[in-house]
């Protein structure tokens, strides 16, 4: 098994490992300085400040082309029914219901043969 190791071979190691990453590092005025030209040289190059509002300033102005679009723009409603049609449909919805109705007239008239052994209970312990 692996022992611990002391306190002391840690801080040697910590020590060795802090001076590996200080020499592969370059130190901050150095990194600075390029970042301060690499800003200068993309300035002067690149887009001026103004500029910069040019994308959001058109993608806003494109989303609210969109949303006016789609405010207005009303699918086209469907074309009115001729009186025949519509007299056929609300022929269908009746025989619809007068079969609804025979089928619960059906159920309700039902009586099982076995009914007279009920006594009625709706009507005890009433005046």
């Amino acid at each position: 098994m692996n022992e611990p190791t002391p306190d002391d071979d840690l801080q040697v190691l910590f020590a060795r490992q802090r001076a590996a990453d200080h020499e592969s590092t370059s130190p901050f005025h150095a990194m600075r300085t390029w970042a301060l030209e690499a800003g200068a040289t993309a300035s002067q190059s690149g887009l001026a400040p103004g500029w910069r509002w040019l994308w959001p300033t058109g993608a806003a102005f494109a989303l609210g082309i969109v949303t006016v679009w789609f405010a207005t723009h009303h699918p086209a409603t469907p074309p009115a029914s001729s009186r025949d049609t519509l007299a056929r449909q609300l022929a269908a919805i009746d025989a619809a219901l007068q079969r609804s109705a025979a089928a619960q007239r059906e159920l309700i008239a039902w009586q099982s043969p076995t009914d007279f052994l009920l006594h009625p209970s709706h009507h005890e312990n009433r005046p």
